[in-house]
Formats: C-alpha cells, sequence, structure tokens
C-alpha cells in the first residue's frame, strides 16, 4: 500500500472466493460509501478466481463508480495471498478490511474519514460506535504519539465488548 498524498484517505479492502449471494444481498452499502465518498474512500475487492459469478456481478454493480477497484485473481491463490494482493493494490493513507459478508454502515465510515483527517498516528484502533468526536483523538493521542487504541472517545472508560473482527476499525498508515 501507497502512502499516497494524492491518494484517498481511505481503502477499504475486502477480500473474497465464491461469494455472489452474500454481495447480492450486501453491496449496496458499500456502494453507497463509494458513493457518498469518491475523492476520500476507495473499495477494493479481489476476487480468488471465483466461479460462481462473483466478479461478473461485481463488475455489472459498480461499473459506475472510478473509487471501487476490483481484482480478478488469475488462479485461487489462497485467502492469505489474496487478502495480501488486496492490502498491495491499495492506495489509501489509511486502510480497513472488511469482510465480504458483512454491512458498511455509512454513519461509522463518516464519522471514521472525519477522524482519519484530523489523525496524527501510524495506527488506530478505535470501536465502530466509538469515533463520534473527531477533534477528541488529540486528548487520546498527542501528537508525537505514533500508536494509540480508543476505546471511547467521550472519556468514560472503555471495555472490551467489541472483538476487533465485528466491533473496531483498524486502520494503519504503511510506510
Amino acid at each position: 500500500m501507497a502512502n499516497d498524498t494524492d491518494g484517498p484517505v481511505l481503502s477499504i479492502l475486502i477480500n473474497t472466493y465464491m461469494r455472489r449471494r452474500a454481495f447480492e444481498l450486501g453491496f449496496d452499502d458499500a456502494l453507497a460509501v463509494a458513493r457518498e465518498f469518491p475523492d476520500d474512500v476507495e473499495i477494493i475487492v479481489s476476487d480468488n478466481a471465483s466461479t460462481d459469478g462473483t466478479i461478473e456481478y461485481l463488475e455489472k454493480v459498480s461499473a459506475d463508480y472510478s473509487n471501487v477497484r476490483l481484482i480478478r485473481q488469475p488462479e485461487n491463490f489462497g485467502a492469505e495471498e489474496n487478502a495480501y494482493r488486496c492490502y498491495v493494490a491499495a492506495r489509501g493513507e489509511f486502510f480497513f478490511w472488511h469482510g465480504d459478508d458483512d454491512v458498511l454502515y455509512l454513519d461509522p465510515v463518516r464519522d471514521l474519514i472525519a477522524a482519519l483527517k484530523c489523525f496524527d498516528g501510524d495506527l488506530l484502533v478505535a470501536p465502530v460506535d466509538g469515533i463520534r468526536e473527531p477533534e477528541a483523538l488529540h486528548r487520546y493521542l498527542p501528537p508525537g504519539d505514533r500508536v494509540g487504541s480508543i476505546l471511547d472517545l467521550k472519556g468514560e472508560p472503555g471495555g472490551l465488548g467489541h472483538t476487533i473482527m465485528a466491533g473496531c476499525f483498524c486502520l494503519g498508515i504503511i510506510y
């Protein structure tokens, strides 16, 4: 992933295999994010040589979005290699992995973009519903801190009720 100042703020990475039905049920949410943030977000889907029509479906529904990129792997390289290839294609300053069968809600992404625009670190871990006060990031991550964990931006003790996979964005700048 390049740290390109001309690129988007956030790359949303989705690696997939044989998940056409999941995309039919839930990719509209990702397209809504792409439509809302054409300059700040790119969505990259790396298909690991599916034979169920996954890539053909995605090509059809995302044709009008310049910030949705589809990668068709020539053969099945396995999940880890497919994920790596998706990551390498990213141009955003920050990235996060998104499950191919998860819902991508617009409001948390909006809050996340605002938070990232004022964030001065390398890694941010925060609950999806916790990024509500972007200016509060600096209370928790003063300039110079390169890694931070934010469990609750409102100053209340944060609990570990969210898991990394289901409840947190995990983002990073890669040099």
